[in-house]
C-alpha cells in the first residue's frame, strides 16, 4: 500500500452546494458521496445495475447520494459505502482510501466515532464500452418506438377528430334534411287537408242544392197531384150536380105528365061513351093513353139521371182509390 493511497485529501465543504437536508443524516450522507466520488480509482457509486439506467452523477451537489448510507446507532454512526471501480485500480487499496477520506469528512462534520464499511459492487473498464454501446442503441431504439408509438397516437387522434368532425357535420346535415323534410312534409299535409275539406264542402253542398231540389220536386209533385185529385173531385161533384139536376128536372116533368094524366083521366071519365065511340070509329089513342105514355116517359127519364149520376159519382170514386193504392206502392 503506498504513502498517497493514505493521504487525506481535504474536502471543501462548501462546495457541496446548498441542499437542505430533511436530517442530520441525509446531510452527511450528501457530504460523504462527494467525498468518495473525489477518490481516484472511483467510477461510480452505487452498483453495477446503475450504469444500465442512468448517467454517472458526478457534479456537486447533486441530490443523489444512492450508494452512501448513514444509521446512527449507539456507539455512534454506521457509513455504508458502496462503489463501482475503475480499471485497473486495486480494489483493496480504493477501499481503504474511501475509508480514510470519509473518516475525515465526518470527523470534520461530527466528533463521533465512526464506524465505515465500503463495498466494491463492480469494475468498470474498456470492456464496458459494448455494454454501453449496446445500451445507448437499446435506448435510441426505445425512443424510436416511443417516438413512432406517439406519432401513430397522434395520427390516430388527429384521425378521430376528424371523424368525429366529419360525423358531426354529417349528423348535422341529417338533421337539417329532416327538418326541411319535416316542415315540407307538414305543409303538403296541411294542403292536401286544406284541399279535402274544400272539396268535402263543395259535395256537401252540392248535395245540400241536390237535396232541397228533390224536395222541392217531391213537394211540387205532391201539390200537382193534390191538385189533379181536387179537380177530379170537384169534375166529379159538377158531373153528379148535373145529373142531379137533370134527374130532378126529369122528375118534375114527370110529375107535370103525371098530373096532366090524371086531370085527362078524370075528364075522360065522365065522357067513356063518346070516348069508346070515337076510339072505335078512329082507331088512334086518345089523349088519356098519351098523357101516361108521357108521364112513364119521365118517370124513366128520371130513374136514367139518377143511374148516370151515381154511376159518375162511384167512377170518381174508384178513380181516386186506384190513385191512392198507386201513391202508397210507390
Amino acid at each position: 500500500m503506498s504513502e498517497s493511497t493514505h493521504h487525506v485529501t481535504p474536502i471543501d465543504l462548501d462546495s457541496a452546494g446548498q441542499s437542505a437536508p430533511e436530517t442530520p443524516e441525509q446531510r452527511l450522507e450528501r457530504t460523504i458521496a462527494v467525498t468518495v466520488l473525489g477518490v481516484t480509482g472511483v467510477h461510480r457509486l452505487g452498483t453495477g445495475a446503475a450504469r444500465v439506467v442512468g448517467a454517472v452523477r458526478n457534479a456537486v451537489g447533486s441530490a443523489d447520494s444512492t450508494g452512501v448510507k448513514v444509521t446512527t446507532t449507539d456507539t455512534g454512526l454506521a457509513v455504508d459505502v458502496s462503489v463501482v471501480a475503475e480499471y485497473p485500480t486495486n480494489v483493496t487499496e480504493l477501499a481503504d482510501t474511501i475509508r480514510t477520506q470519509v473518516r475525515h469528512a465526518v470527523g470534520q462534520l461530527d466528533g463521533e466515532p465512526v464506524t465505515i464499511d465500503v463495498t466494491v459492487t463492480d469494475v468498470h473498464g474498456p470492456f464496458d464500452e459494448a455494454d454501453a454501446a449496446k445500451a445507448a442503441a437499446d435506448a435510441e431504439k426505445k425512443e424510436q418506438r416511443e417516438r413512432a408509438i406517439a406519432e401513430k397516437k397522434a395520427q390516430a387522434k388527429e384521425a378521430l377528430d376528424t371523424a368525429g368532425a366529419k360525423a358531426s357535420e354529417t349528423a348535422d346535415k341529417a338533421k337539417a334534411g329532416a327538418s326541411d323534410a319535416l316542415e315540407n312534409g307538414k305543409k303538403g299535409a296541411s294542403d292536401a287537408l286544406e284541399t279535402t275539406k274544400t272539396v268535402a264542402a263543395d259535395v256537401v253542398d252540392t248535395a245540400k242544392s241536390k237535396t232541397a231540389d228533390a224536395l222541392d220536386g217531391i213537394a211540387d209533385a205532391v201539390d200537382d197531384e193534390k191538385g189533379r185529385r181536387d179537380a177530379d173531385r170537384r169534375d166529379a161533384a159538377d158531373d153528379a150536380d148535373a145529373a142531379a139536376d137533370a134527374a130532378e128536372s126529369d122528375a118534375r116533368r114527370a110529375r107535370e105528365a103525371a098530373d096532366d094524366a090524371e086531370r085527362s083521366g078524370d075528364a075522360n071519365e065522365t065522357s067513356d061513351d063518346a070516348s069508346e065511340t070515337s076510339s072505335d070509329a078512329s082507331g088512334t089513342p086518345t089523349a088519356a093513353p098519351s098523357a101516361a105514355q108521357a108521364a112513364a116517359d119521365a118517370a124513366q127519364a128520371a130513374a136514367d139521371a139518377a143511374q148516370a149520376a151515381a154511376d159518375v159519382a162511384a167512377d170518381a170514386a174508384a178513380a181516386e182509390a186506384a190513385r191512392d193504392e198507386n201513391g202508397q206502392a210507390r
